[in-house]
């Protein structure tokens, strides 16, 4: 007398299937009492009734503000921390670019260092060997490094 119903009570039903594990038992009951004990647990965490966290959940009276208070300081981070940092580099590399004059020492994005030629609106003109000059568009320029300024040193001595 095993058919489909009589499977149905079984798992339904604790007096047909006695259990004595207390593990079992939760395995029957659990939806109710997990439901009921993380109520508990939050209740205590947090300080409210499970009442109360039943009762935001269908309104959105506070939902926005408590939003914004999450969201605003998360952009103000993300602004100083990396937009702000990041248009400041870009100034730099502008003005570093703008002030490029005949004889300074640059450094190219591809990493090929060469003396200034000769300087126009969008190119400059590098000397990166004798006899061989390389037109570099103005943006793909790394560093400048002036006239004056020596290269960095080679501090590892080999013998």
């Amino acid at each position: 007398m095993h058919g489909p119903l009589q499977s149905l009570i079984d798992h339904t039903c604790l007096q047909c299937m006695p259990s004595t594990d207390i593990g079992t038992d939760l395995k029957f009951r659990g939806e109710k009492l997990m439901k009921f004990r993380f109520a508990a647990a939050a209740s205590a965490f947090f300080g409210s009734s499970p009442i109360a966290f039943a009762q935001e959940q269908g309104g959105a009276g506070g939902g926005l503000m408590a939003q914004l208070i999450f969201f605003v300081p998360l952009i103000l981070i993300f602004y100083f921390l990396l937009i702000r940092p990041a248009n400041q580099r870009q100034k730099k590399h502008k003005a570093m670019i703008e002030a490029v004059v005949r004889g300074d020492t640059v450094i190219t994005s591809g990493g090929l260092i060469g003396k200034v030629a000769k300087v126009t609106d969008q190119e400059i003109s590098v000397d990166l060997a004798e006899g061989l000059r390389v037109r570099v568009v103005r943006s793909m320029i790394a560093d400048v490094r002036g006239k004056n300024e020596p290269a960095p040193a080679n501090d590892s001595k080999s013998s």
